[in-house]
């Protein structure tokens, strides 16, 4: 627990613009092998999309989602923390 969050976190953040469609962040989620994508727009995180957002929608009959620009399904506000934090001082 007295280690930074960047010493956790290696893997660059893979983001895709909101006007990207779901079938292109399910390409991306499954060649990175990664369970979620960041919402970027001019760089900044506006939303985060994750597997159990999609399990969600697929659940909640969502109907044609391949086509759905990524701002429609979104889940927001995203929540982070800065990478000098130590992983203590992130839990709380």
């Amino acid at each position: 627990m007295r280690r930074k969050i960047r010493e956790i976190v290696k893997q660059p953040v893979i983001g895709l613009a909101p006007d990207q469609m779901l079938s292109a962040a399910i390409e991306v989620m499954r060649g990175e092998k990664i369970s979620c994508v960041l919402v970027l727009e001019d760089g900044v995180a506006i939303g985060i999309l994750t597997e159990r957002t999609m399990v969600g929608l697929i659940a909640g009959g969502g109907g044609r989602l391949a086509n759905r620009p990524l701002a429609e399904i979104m889940s927001t506000p995203v929540i982070s923390v800065g990478e000098d934090l130590f992983l203590y001082e992130a839990l709380h």
